[in-house]
């Protein structure tokens, strides 16, 4: 029986499936990702829609909603085109303590699984978060090409995903009239032939809906949230404004962008200091900061706490007797 695709029972309590909460379908779907039987230890895999669909009993636009859910939440992420699956936190959750230690055996079976996703994006993603804990040999691929290390919550799988995910939020789940006939401005009978402007059956069905629900307002980023993004992918967008408002108010004294800027540069002089959790290693860079540019702090050379007197000259030598 092989030793991972098993779930943790705080997948419940305080992991995936309790950020997903009143959303069963997507509990499902993340709850199918982590054991699926095409599964494996690194949560790079392939796995067809049409699959997934049927061994869970779902319809295929339930399950691109509850996908895209899953990737907006960091969770999991899938491009249809090449039926690919990518876990972020799988290795973490199935190889169980890292980083490996440079003598494991599975880091050999790591570096093969890995491999034969060698230009995607899912591959550049993976080794830039998970190059240094696993000890894979092949860490100069993470940065080659541009485009390569992009979060897939920032680039959706597919477009078509968007269009078919539009209408089901907020909205039944009705098929449109495949005749092409239906109530509007527009006529049409038989295949679909007709005058007029004619209407969208899914434009018609958000019409008809009571309350249809808005779309999700554009992530705005600040300078130094887009610095964050374009450096350190597992900062996620969604994520900049609350770490941003947090930091600026727990270290009124620093310069946020500066000082990212700087801790950018002591990360990479030193292939050692790779870090896997950026915002916490960020929290205690500007702490640090803050720290030394408090009122009072010194950062020079301390003076000698020795007692020092001053030298005796011929004169006072000369002025009189002395006591030993």
């Amino acid at each position: 029986m092989r030793d991972y695709s098993r779930i943790s029972c705080t997948f419940w309590t305080r992991g995936s499936g309790k950020a997903l909460r009143g959303d069963a379908d997507a509990q499902r779907v993340a709850l199918y990702l982590f054991s699926a039987p095409g599964g494996n230890m690194i949560g790079l895999f392939h796995l067809a829609l049409p699959t997934l669909c049927h061994e869970i009993g779902i319809e295929p636009r339930a399950a691109r909603k509850a996908l895209a859910t899953l990737a907006r939440l960091e969770i999991a992420h899938y491009d249809e085109a090449d039926e690919l699956v990518y876990l972020p936190t799988g290795p973490q959750a199935q190889l169980g303590k890292l980083p490996l230690s440079p003598a494991d055996k599975r880091i050999s079976a790591v570096a093969a699984l890995v491999a034969p996703f060698r230009g995607h994006r899912f591959h550049a993603s993976f080794l830039f978060r998970w190059a240094e804990p696993l000890c894979l040999p092949d860490k100069g691929t993470r940065w080659r090409g541009p485009g390569l290390v992009t979060l897939p919550s920032e680039a959706p799988c597919d477009a078509s995903h968007q269009m078919a995910d539009a209408p089901s939020k907020g909205l039944p789940e009705t098929d449109p009239d495949p005749g092409g006939s239906g109530s509007g401005s527009g006529s049409g009978t038989g295949a679909g032939t007709g005058s007029g402007t004619g209407t969208d059956p899914d434009q018609s069905a958000r019409s008809d809906s009571p309350n249809p629900s808005p779309p999700d307002p554009p992530i705005v980023l600040t300078t130094l949230g887009t610095y964050l993004t374009e450096t350190w992918p597992d900062i996620a967008r969604a994520r900049c404004a609350s770490l941003e408002a947090a930091w600026r108010e727990a270290f009124p004294g620093v310069d946020l962008l500066a000082e990212s800027k700087r801790a950018r540069a002591w990360e990479v002089s030193d292939p050692k200091r790779r870090k896997v959790r950026h915002a916490k290693f960020l929290a205690g860079w500007f702490g640090r900061t803050q720290e030394r540019a408090a009122p009072g702090a010194t950062t020079g050379p301390q003076p000698s706490r020795r007692a020092t007197c001053p030298a005796a000259t011929k004169e006072d030598f000369d002025a009189g007797p002395h006591t030993l």
